[in-house]
């Protein structure tokens, strides 16, 4: 849970506003502030990432098949998750069992039934 404590020591420990500045920004402008403070912490671990990525690539004790293509390949941060892997995290979650897929299957029928073109009997 978020409280005061936690936006005043941001505010002023990481943005290195004064307590009068802090106590006068509005949620939008903290909320900016947030977002802001996250894509440089995230430019700054790429920048590492490249860095740590280049060593391996010049290290002599590393054959040339074992060495990462991308720095990506060598060190893959949260926020850069496909969708499809998202996805995947969230299908571990829930398990679906036969008879739902059956019902779902049935549903389906059905709307795909009713969305298909009526003959001229059926008018």
């Amino acid at each position: 849970m978020l409280d005061w404590p936690d936006i005043e020591a941001f505010l002023i420990g990481r943005c290195g506003l004064t307590e009068r500045q802090a106590a006068l920004t509005s949620w939008h402008e903290y909320q900016l502030r947030l977002k802001g403070k996250e894509t440089e912490t995230q430019e700054r671990w790429t920048l590492v990432r490249w860095l740590a990525w280049q060593q391996v690539l010049l290290s002599p004790n590393i054959k040339p098949a074992n060495k990462p293509k991308t720095p990506q390949a060598f060190c893959r941060f949260p926020w850069e998750q496909t969708a499809a892997e998202e996805l995947t995290e969230k299908a571990k979650l829930y398990k679906v069992t036969p008879e739902e897929v059956s019902e779902l299957n049935r549903i389906m029928q059905e709307w795909e039934a009713s969305k298909a073109p009526k003959t001229e009997k059926e008018q």
